[in-house]
């Protein structure tokens, strides 16, 4: 899945990270079954859990991890 599509209704814009962070963090987005629809996960590195991703904390997880 695409950051662009999680975020393409907000006002959170990519442009701040490379080409390489992003697909990086698109790499580690997994779909998971959730009251009969799919929605997108990503583990947590710190915490060791997996989050849904909405779209404040996608850009904050880019931010905290660095994806470098």
């Amino acid at each position: 899945m695409k950051l662009t599509e999680i975020l393409r209704d907000s006002n959170y814009k990519l442009t701040q990270f490379t080409t390489e962070q992003v697909e990086n963090l698109e790499k580690t987005i997994f779909l998971k079954e959730v009251r009969g629809k799919e929605v997108p996960f990503i583990n947590c590195l710190v915490r060791r859990k997996r989050y849904s991703i909405k779209t404040r904390r996608s850009s904050k997880t880019t931010l905290l991890n660095g994806f470098e």
